[in-house]
């Protein structure tokens, strides 16, 4: 074996729209499809995608602006560290760490829902309950399986998780961009009247809005692209990262609105809303047949594989990034020497996603719900930080936002507004009492304080005054 120190320089344009646009559409679709439409029919659900994904844009402008400026793997917690300092790092760090591995969690856990749809047999006995949820055999099975299944992807180096994400993820737009033509030809563009309804007590107007608000969630994920800036080609420069990866937020817009406006035209849009998986159920109307609706069952398990191995990456990238500042522990920063992967990272994920498998559905809410907190709250720091690095430095960076920094400030002051309404939401579906996840916010949060006391301040410290300026170097983009 040859011994590496550095990690695989193998990523090119696109790997880093695929690992952008992998991570933002996964499968969940397929199941809130019908959510949308009943909480603000088609047309307000277009125009909440369409707000959501304009804030969401800006927001994926502003971190690229970022990441020309400092490219160094770990995508916030490196902006963070190089202008707050290692405090501040180390707590966006922490959180930012709960989110992605708790999303690699939460595929194990859709994996099964997905799964048990098309083979309802396949999820066997019942085991326990937890969260009010039967969790059974199959249900575990699967998460295990596919936590095996991508800890070794990811454990075998970048190049091979990269082209099963391109294979994936090119594969899957490709079916999909011929249901949703199918969808525009042989629909009916008077099933989506009435185009601004509710079927809730609500109006359509608080519907979209709701969905504005939650595209912090279905909108998010295309910072993995970043978390692996170090692994690009060596003719690539940081510009030729960020530009394919803002491609990929695009696609993932358009991709919702098309597939919110083709299901719809298919058959009348509030018959959709009563199907328990509501994008299958319309696009089988396509040919009256179960096979198209199986189809789509097996497209979206593609999609939600595409996504867990993006999250598998990206997660052990801000943990190798967080190690390699002393902020966790040395042994998160130890690569294969042959594969040149995060090899403990990755393992650490991987028992993580076993034990997440273990939850059942019942948990697919609350991880949700925290990782919309997390996201939301760590644009707002990252926006900040950028007024803050133009504010101190003039020199010129190889990617700007477009608009500057009158954009900038109203993009944070959005996302701020996004974040309020994730921390306030999981209160509305409370049934009393401290929502669990503020509950497993302040404990996390609680461990995190007990670690820095007795690790990461000090080790943090002497990793920042040998490394704080290393990231200006780049400020031209390199």
């Amino acid at each position: 074996m040859s011994s590496s120190n550095s990690l695989q320089r193998v990523i090119g344009p696109g790997g880093y729209f695929t690992l952008a646009f992998g991570s933002v559409v996964g499968s969940g679709w397929v199941m809130v499809l019908g959510e949308w439409l009943t909480s603000a029919g088609p047309g307000g659900s277009v125009l909440g995608f369409a707000l959501g994904g304009a804030v969401m844009i800006c927001v994926a402008a502003c971190l690229a602006e970022l990441a020309v400026r400092m490219p160094r793997a770990g995508g916030e917690f490196n902006y963070v560290l190089e202008s707050l300092g290692p405090r501040a790092a180390f707590a966006i760090g922490w959180f930012l760490s709960l989110g992605l591995m708790a999303f690699t969690a939460f595929e194990g856990i859709a994996l099964a829902q997905l799964v048990g749809a098309l083979l309802p047999q396949i999820r066997g006995a019942e085991l326990y309950t937890v969260f009010d949820h039967a969790v059974r055999v199959g249900d575990v099975a699967l998460g295990v399986t596919g936590s095996v299944l991508f800890a070794v992807i990811n454990y075998l180096g970048t190049s091979l998780a990269v082209k099963l994400q391109r294979i994936v993820t090119f594969g899957f737009i490709a079916f999909i961009v011929v249901l949703i033509a199918a969808g525009f030809v042989f629909g009916d563009v008077r099933n989506l009247q009435p185009a601004f309804a509710s079927l809730t007590h609500d109006s359509w107007l608080t519907g979209s809005l709701w969905i504005l608000a939650t595209t912090a969630i279905f909108l998010n994920g295309f910072q993995t692209a970043l978390y692996a800036i170090e692994e690009r080609r060596k003719d690539m420069s940081a510009r030729q990262v960020v530009m394919p990866m803002m491609g990929g937020v695009l696609a993932a817009i358009a991709f919702y609105i098309c597939i919110v406006l083709a299901a719809s035209m298919i058959a009348p849009w509030s018959d959709i809303t009563k199907a328990p998986l509501p994008a299958a159920f319309a696009f089988g109307k396509l040919m009256d047949s179960n096979l198209v609706a199986s189809a789509v069952l097996i497209v979206a398990t593609a999609s939600l594989l595409k996504s867990w191995n993006a999250y598998v990456l990206g997660a052990s990238r801000l943990l190798l990034a967080q190690a390699k500042q002393g902020m966790l522990p040395a042994r998160l920063a130890r690569l294969h020497p042959r594969f040149a992967s995060p090899v403990t990272a990755i393992g650490l994920i991987f028992v993580l996603n076993v034990l997440g498998s273990l939850l059942g559905s019942g948990a697919i809410v609350p991880i949700v719900n925290m990782c919309a907190i997390v996201s939301a709250c760590s644009f707002v720091v990252c926006l900040s930080v950028l007024l803050r690095e133009r504010r101190r430095s003039s020199a010129p960076a190889a990617f700007t936002v477009p608009g500057g920094t009158p954009l900038i400030a109203v993009t944070t002051a959005a996302a701020a507004i996004m974040a309020a309404f994730a921390f306030y939401e999981p209160l509305t579906r409370s049934s009393g009492g401290i929502p669990m996840e503020w509950a497993l916010m302040a404990t996390w949060a609680i461990l995190g304080a007990v670690f820095w006391r007795t690790h990461g301040r000090h080790s943090g410290a002497a990793q920042r005054s040998t490394t704080g300026n290393i990231s200006r170097d780049f400020s031209s983009g390199v």
